[in-house]
Formats: structure tokens, sequence, C-alpha cells
């Protein structure tokens, strides 16, 4: 088989292929064949009719259908002979196509492929590889964090009007248009004046009361929809219950108990060890941002618009199936219809372009991951989940999601790899 390779752009080919006469013919004879057995004619027994008659009335159909089976097959035996690979659906040029006993069978198609990638040198990505330091002052403020949440509020005695750094205790009810919002009512609740848990108009209008006063005041809040411009007015009613004092527990062995640490010397150190081991996932992943930011912009790629276009579209309709189902409006689901095939692109385009750098650098550095490999890992995070590490096993496999594991650990080690290699990213020195 013949086949000419048009490079159009760094990611399409016209691939001009011929099927040679022998092969043609041999198609050709088959579907007669074919035909002949299934075909029942006043006359003939069945399978007995003439080939010639068959030829005569049934020559067009017998082209077609040898057109349809010689093509696609033609096709992917050149992209193998030309070590192309394709992506998204060819684009066949088939006006001019004739098929004729005897003769070659020429067709042209476009194809989309992955273009080449000429991988710049590692050490040229920078990254922060500076250690994941966390300060005393850090797990203090932590703790103390927690001691705040098991604050307790006990009411004093006074007779005075609220201040504004009191903390109060009040019931509250909210209702937009007098119609009470879901989940928008309390008992007993504890404010902190200033610390703004509560909005700061309602804070404000607490300064001043007096124990067993209630208030109604609205509030306006802001709707984050594009298509109104009204702020929505809501109503509070609330009463003031007390005037409290926030008490604080010790920070000894039983807050350290109560947080299910053995002792509170335990506690301030797995605390400090946490906090380290989350910032050290923090800067990893800061990291890996940095790489895979800077290799699309250095990496000139261009991701055929067909193929874009094909899963743009695909999406959509997955979505609008999806509201559907669930009985969902597009606002109802927070999704804009008219914004979403725009984002959609760029995501693809973006995330195409990483999958096939990746691809590349996998590829050069010989990166995969063993079957070894991946049972470890998957033990692993079932242990950390507390799960039977081989009931999550079948239960990947049955859902088959296995290879979604597989591909993320070849991520990992793909950054894994660029992260050590990348330079370190100069600091800026503020004098």
């Amino acid at each position: 088989m013949k086949v000419e390779v048009e490079h159009l752009t760094s990611s399409s080919v016209r691939l001009r292929i011929e099927i040679p006469p022998e092969k043609v013919d041999q198609e050709l004879n088959r579907n007669y064949q074919e035909l002949r057995k299934s075909l029942s004619i006043p006359g003939f027994r069945k399978g007995k009719v003439p080939v010639n008659m068959i030829k005569s009335r049934f020559a067009d159909h017998v082209k077609a259908d040898t057109i349809q089976r010689l093509i696609p097959s033609a096709l992917e035996e050149a992209i193998v002979q030309e070590g192309l690979a394709p992506v998204g659906d060819p684009d066949f040029e088939l006006d001019d196509v004739e098929l004729e006993n005897g003769r070659s069978l020429n067709f042209a198609t476009v194809v989309s492929i992955k273009p080449q990638i000429d991988m710049p040198d590692y050490s040229t990505l920078k990254v922060d590889k500076s250690p994941a330091n966390v300060e005393r002052e850090e797990v203090d403020k932590y703790i103390e964090q927690l001691r705040n949440r098991d604050a307790s509020f006990v009411p004093i005695e006074v007779d005075r009007s609220v201040c504004e750094d009191d903390c109060v205790r009040i019931d509250w009810e909210s209702s937009i248009e007098g119609q009470p919002i879901e989940n928008g009512s309390g008992q007993d609740s504890d404010i902190e004046l200033g610390k703004e848990s509560f909005h700061p108009d309602i804070e404000s209008a607490i300064v001043g009361m007096e124990v067993g006063e209630s208030k109604t005041t609205e509030v306006a809040f802001e709707d984050e929809s594009d298509d109104v411009d009204e702020p929505t007015l809501t109503t509070f009613d609330f009463t003031l219950k007390a005037i409290t004092e926030k008490q604080l527990p010790e920070l000894d062995d039983a807050f350290a108990k109560s947080h299910e640490y053995e002792n509170y010397d335990q506690m301030y150190a797995e605390i400090w060890n946490d906090l380290v081991e989350e910032k050290k996932r923090l800067r990893r992943l800061e990291q890996q941002q940095e790489v895979t930011d800077q290799l699309i912009e250095m990496i000139d790629l261009e991701v055929p618009s067909s193929m874009v276009d094909q899963y743009v579209e695909q999406s959509i309709k997955n979505i609008e199936q999806q509201l559907k189902r669930d009985g969902q409006t597009a606002e109802e689901a927070d999704i804009n219809l008219s914004t979403l095939p725009e984002e959609l692109r760029e995501s693809t385009i973006k995330q195409t372009k990483l999958n096939w750098i990746f691809d590349k650098v996998a590829e050069n550095e010989n990166i995969s991951v063993t079957d070894d490999e991946l049972d470890l890992n998957v033990r692993s995070v079932a242990r950390q989940q507390d799960r039977d590490p081989e009931k999550y096993l079948s239960l990947l496999r049955a859902s088959n999601r296995l290879d979604s594991y597989r591909n993320e650990l070849r991520y990992q080690k793909i950054c894994d790899l660029l992260i050590e290699s990348a330079s370190e990213k100069e600091k800026l020195i503020i004098t």
C-alpha cells in the first residue's frame, strides 16, 4: 500500500493512500459472493444467482460497501506504517473516490495528530525548594484556635447595656419577605462581638441592648447572580438572653486528653509535626503547579480544534443530561451555559497539552508504574482510610478505577523527576 504524507500543521497531516488493485479486487469479489449467498431472485435458488446478474443490478451497492470496508482498515494500516499518533476523528476526502475492478483505490484524509515535542532542559524550570518550616508561633496560634473552640460562655449579672467588645447570648430567626429561611434561626447562640461571627450590621444592632430586649433589623446581602442588581433584604428578629463572660480551658493534660492526646507535651509535638507535614504537602502542590505551568508556557503546542470542539460538545451534552436527570436548571446548579463552552475549551487545551508533555517525559525517562507499585499504593490508601485492603482492591477492580490510580502514580513520578531536576527559584530579598 502506498502512502503519501503531507504535513499541514504541527498537529495535522493529509494522508493520500493508494490501495493496490489486487486488494480492491479481492474485497470486491468477496462482497459479491457474500451478497450472492443471501440474495433471492425469482427463477434462481438462494445462493445460485449468477454473479454477472448481481453485478449488473447491485454494483453500486457492493462498491459502496467495499469502500466502507477498505478505507478504515487502510487508514489504520497507514497510521501504523507512518508511526503517527492520531487524536480525534479523521476527516475523509471522498468526493472523487472511484472503485473499479483492476484499478487501485485512491483516497485522502486529514488526520489530527499528537505533535512532536522538543523537551527543554529540566534545569531551566524554577521552583521554590525552601524547606517547609513551621515556627513555634504558628503552633501556638493553632492551639489557641482549638482553645477558643472549646471556650464556654457564662452569663454574668450586670445592670448595663451591651458594649462593643462583649460576649452575648441571643435567640434569633431570619426571614425574607415574611418567609422563614431554612436553617436560619438559633437558640442560645453565643456571639463574641467584633469577631465577625455574625454580620456587622447585626452586631451593631446588638450594641446598646439590655437583657430581655428584642429587636428587628434588616440586612442587605448582595446576590452573586449577575442577573440580580438589587441586594436581597433579610429580616433578623433577635432577643438578648444574656451578657456572658468567655472562659478558656487551661492548656494542660486535661485539655490534651479532651482532644484524644495522652498529655499536653505529646499534643504540642504532634500538632507541630502535623503542621510541618501539611506545609510540605502544600509546598509540593505549589511546586507541581510551578513546573506544569512553566512547561505549558515553554513548549509551543497546537491542539487540533476539531478535537477540542468534539470534547466540548460532548461535555455540554453530558452536563445537560445530568441536569435533566437531577431535575435542575443550569441556574440552580450554578452553571453559566453562555460562558461554559469557552471555559471548557480553555481547560481542555491546557489539560491536553499537559498530558502530551507528560507522555513525552515518561517516554524519554522510561517512567511507568508496575503492578507491584500499584498494589502497594492502593493498600496504603486503604489502611489510611481504615479499610480492608483486599476489599478495597476488589472494589476498585470492579468499578474499573485502578487505571486512575496508576495514572496518578505516574503523574507523581513525573513531577518528582521534574521538581528534583528543576533549579532553585531565586528569592526576592527585601531590604
